[in-house]
Order: structure tokens, then sequence, then C-alpha cells
């Protein structure tokens, strides 16, 4: 194969506003590097001339992968989302930076270890990603419904949950005392507007997902509802992508971490 055909692996560092480009052939040689603003149209003609050769492509698993991803796919390119928490960066590099960080990703693609990342599929990830919404929002509702109860807590040494304070009348709960009156009533209104959101999300949720045969089988478990039978299913994604059923208890964290040394324990790991 001559110089002109030799394959060629890509490493993307990704920032917020801008990408890093390598392009390193089988021999690790640098073919082609450049910092690019965050515009899949300048990123895909920067890598146009280099297309043919290139074998496949390493992006890694930013909050912001999505557009590069997707963009780099609809334009043919093989894409690999590249796992950060699996790669040790620049092992015994006294200097790195992002061009060090781009080729790194590159030659982990020429020898075939790259850690991977599971691109999860664009049908089914907006839905996915307001799933993880909604549960935001609940957890949010949470916090407001503690700091509600720590207010009663202070002002009035009762220990209620945030369900009987709202149910109370609040200014005979409070004493008269017109800023706790006040701030419970923030609470109120803020966790009543969060129920509402939280409604909305779930009515779109429900409509874009429609019950198959899948979420039947999850609803014959105690306490799995249409809402968590869903939110089961997209965070799997495609069972098929699990080795084994141990690969995908530790996907839940339902796996304890342990490591020893002469019999000691030493990082357990994974505490939730």
């Amino acid at each position: 194969m001559s110089k002109a055909q030799t394959a060629l692996y890509g490493g993307l560092d990704l920032h917020s506003d801008n990408t890093f480009c390598a392009l390193l052939d089988e021999k690790r040689n640098v073919v082609f590097e450049q910092r690019l603003p965050n515009d899949i149209n300048t990123i895909r003609q920067a890598l146009e001339p280099h297309q043919k050769r290139i074998v496949k492509l390493a992006v890694e698993s930013t909050y912001n992968w999505y557009w590069l991803v997707d963009g780099l796919q609809d334009s043919g390119y093989d894409v690999r989302l590249a796992n950060p928490a699996k790669i040790k960066s620049n092992i015994g590099l006294k200097h790195a930076d992002d061009q060090t960080d781009a080729r790194y990703l590159a030659q982990l693609l020429t020898l075939d270890i790259l850690p991977e990342g599971y691109i999860y599929p664009r049908e089914t990830r907006g839905v996915r990603d307001l799933m993880r919404k909604r549960g935001q929002m609940v957890q949010d509702r949470t916090n407001e419904a503690q700091r509600l109860a720590g207010l009663c807590a202070r002002q009035t040494g009762q220990d209620l949950s945030a369900r009987k304070i709202l149910a109370a009348d609040l200014p005979e709960l409070f004493h008269q005392h017109t800023p706790s009156i006040r701030m419970a009533e923030a609470s109120k209104e803020h966790i009543a507007f969060i129920n509402q959101q939280i409604k909305a999300l779930e009515k779109h949720i429900l409509a874009e997902l429609p019950d198959q045969d899948a979420y039947a089988l999850l609803m014959t478990v105690p306490g799995i509802g249409n809402v968590l039978a869903r939110c089961i299913l997209l965070e799997t994604g495609p069972i098929t992508r699990f080795k084994s059923a141990g690969h995908y208890a530790s996907y839940c964290r339902a796996v304890p971490r342990q490591h020893s040394s002469n019999g000691k324990k030493k990082d357990e790991g994974e505490g939730k």
C-alpha cells in the first residue's frame, strides 16, 4: 500500500467551543491536526480531503458530544465514543494539552485498544433525556420538600413531613410568624409548579414511548409502574449490548466493587 493510500485514524478532543482534530497513519505519524470551531460543516470540510483514508474517528464522551458524533456519522464516518473513565490519558507525559489528547485518542484507535462508550441511538435519545429531566425535577421537588420540613422544625420544633405541612393551615402552624409563612407559601407554590412540570413531561414520555412487550414484562415486577418501566428500558437501551447478566448488573451499579491486596481491602467504591 502506498503512502497516499495508508489508513488514517482520527482523535477529536472536544471542548465547549472548539475541537482539536488529529489524524494519524498506521505508524502513528501525524498527517493532519488543527483546532477547529464547534461547527459541524467546518469540521467536515477539514476532514473531507482525507475522508477516503479515514478508517475510524474517536470522540471523547463529553457532555456535548451529540452534535459532533451525529454529524460525523451522517457524513459516513465510523465514529467511536471514547470512555474517559477508562482512559488513563497521557501516561508518562510531563506535558499534556489538547494536541496530545487528540493524538492519544487516535493512537488508541491505531492499536485497537480504545475503551469505548455506548453511542445511544438518536431515535430514542431524546425521550431518554426527557426521562432524565423528569428525574432531575423529582429530585428538585424532594429538595424543596426537605427545605420546607427543615423550616418547620426550626420555627416550631415539630418533625412533620412536607405533605402534612402543605395540608396544614400555614399561619396557624407557624404561629402567625410572617417570614416563615411567606417561605412556606413559596415552597408550596414551587412544589406545585414542579408537580405540574413532571406531569407534563410524563405525558410526552408516555406518548413517545408506547407500551411494548418489554414494558409488559417489567410491569409484572411489584413496585414498577408505567414511568419506572420506561425509565429502566430507556437507560438500558438495547439489552444485546451487554455481554451477560453480570455486565448488566454492574452497569446498574448493583454489584459492589472491591479491590484487595495481601488480603486487605483497598477500595470498595460504588457506594451508591
